[in-house]
């Protein structure tokens, strides 16, 4: 989808969705196949520091945007 968006507009908006979207996608998986081993910010978050969202909070915010924020928002 966030190819699509991005060779469809040939937009910023597009770009960074792309872009965006491929991070979600890479941060659900890797934490799911780290869920089951001994938790550690380093580990689990790739971070040395705890993010303030999981991969399922940020694919959340990704999700609600299409149906809370305007087109121009989406950036």
């Amino acid at each position: 989808m966030g190819s699509a968006f991005w060779h469809g507009s040939h937009t910023y908006s597009g770009y960074s969705f792309d872009n965006n979207m491929i991070a979600v996608i890479s941060y659900i998986a890797h934490q799911a196949s780290v869920a089951y081993l001994p938790k550690s910010s380093i580990l689990t978050e790739l971070s040395t520091t705890p993010r303030s969202k999981s991969s399922i909070a940020s694919t959340d915010d990704l999700v609600m945007m299409f149906s809370q924020k305007p087109v121009g928002e989406w950036a």
